[in-house]
């Protein structure tokens, strides 16, 4: 395997900057909407008032929904469900838009009898979140490292080529404090790789399939669409209303996807 070594340049802080992509994907959607005026705006607003409203129409909305879409806490209260998170937070940040936005239309359209209600405006909100999200994974997505590159300062088959045959994965030269025998599960923040381990964690920007590939050498198994355990910190194995999850040694319970479960049975790893 090939290694690369980049400085961590202005223009890769700001790759790495998902509120200053994102910021910049809201400034082309409210650049879009002021010059095509969609929803009648065009006919309604004067140029200056159409650009007031989309900013103050989705300005908020962009806060808020970067902050559902973003948040750990949220992230994982929606990991053990059998929805996908992308699909569940759409569906919990549209009806707080659709207020929003029939409240910004009563402000611009005091006179208009014929706004749009409710319910229509919480359907097409929640199409609005869903693209938004996969507009900002696809387009973020394309900009992380991939498997191939370790930055600036971390080691390298380049630096000492007995390590080429050295038993501890390539993925730990990523990491800083986190060792070899210390990892206990991988779960996947959105853009990041949060590697885990008894006393702490760290994050990783990179791509969850390829931290796994980076690990081929530990023996573990992805359990979930966002977790992966390595075999030897398993304590215990949760069942409960026919659900399965793991518990660690670490004290952190894992949930396994049911889509893992017989590959997971077939290993040894359920009963």
């Amino acid at each position: 395997m090939k290694f690369i070594r980049l400085p961590l340049t202005l223009r890769e802080r700001l790759i790495e900057s998902q509120w200053f992509w994102s910021f910049c994907i809201l400034m082309g959607a409210v650049t879009f909407a002021s010059v095509i005026g969609p929803f009648g705006t065009y006919i309604r607003l004067d140029w200056p008032l159409r650009i007031a409203y989309w900013v103050v129409l989705l300005g908020p909305v962009w806060l808020f929904g970067h902050w559902m879409f973003r948040s750990d806490w949220i992230a994982g209260r929606c990991a053990a469900l059998p929805v996908p998170r992308s699909l569940l937070l759409a569906l919990l940040v549209s009806v707080p838009i659709a207020v929003w936005v029939s409240l910004v239309n009563r402000l611009f359209f005091p006179e208009a009898n014929e706004l749009p209600g409710l319910v229509y405006l919480v359907a097409v909100g929640f199409g609005i979140a869903l693209l938004w999200n996969f507009i900002t994974d696809a387009f973020l997505g394309q900009m992380l490292p991939s498997g191939g590159e370790i930055r600036e300062g971390d080691s390298g088959p380049e630096d000492d080529p007995a390590t080429l045959d050295d038993a501890e994965p390539v993925f730990f030269r990523r990491l800083k404090t986190i060792r070899f025998e210390q990892l206990t599960h991988l779960t996947m923040r959105d853009h990041y790789v949060e590697a885990c381990a008894a006393d702490g964690s760290e994050l990783v920007l990179m791509r969850f399939s390829d931290a796994i590939s980076e690990l081929e050498n530990l023996q573990g198994a992805r359990v979930h669409r966002s977790h992966w355990v390595v075999r030897a910190a398993v304590r215990s194995v949760l069942r409960e209303n026919g659900r399965y999850s793991l518990e660690l040694l670490s004290g952190h319970v894992v949930p396994i996807s049911r889509s893992y479960v017989k590959e997971l049975k077939a290993e040894g790893w359920l009963d």
